[in-house]
């Protein structure tokens, strides 16, 4: 495992659509550890594989409320987000030093595949 160096925006491969993953490998498992540690390093929620450029539709989350255990998403597709937003200061490991207030929806469900291959479900609230 190890920390990963962030890419600094407008470094073009934080807008380039990432490559699906079709069947997940040990590879992807080794990046999602990397992530983790990287993310966690941060200190943050959650990170894409593009933000430490590598292109394939990988991420992690860890919301840290302890309701939900810390997970892995490949080709994460949001099918709902509720209409109610919350405010909260943000920041990127990609842009240093910057912060913003960002409204998000409160709850989202998205289609994804776990770090065991299944399509799951997952509802946030």
């Amino acid at each position: 495992m190890a920390i990963k160096k962030f890419i600094r925006y407008p470094d073009k491969r934080l807008s380039v659509k990432c490559e699906l993953i079709s069947s997940i490998t040990d590879k992807d498992h080794e990046v999602w550890k990397n992530m983790f540690d990287s993310m966690y390093n941060m200190p943050g929620i959650g990170l894409a594989a593009c933000q430490i450029g590598i292109l394939r539709s990988l991420a992690v989350v860890d919301i840290g409320d302890g309701k939900i255990e810390p997970f892995e998403m490949a080709n994460p597709k949001i099918l709902y987000s509720s209409g109610v937003y919350v405010e909260n200061q943000e920041g990127s490991p990609n842009l240093p030093g910057v912060w913003a207030k960002i409204k998000r929806p409160r709850a989202v469900t998205c289609l994804l595949y776990t770090s065991d291959a299944a399509d799951d479900l997952l509802c946030v609230d």
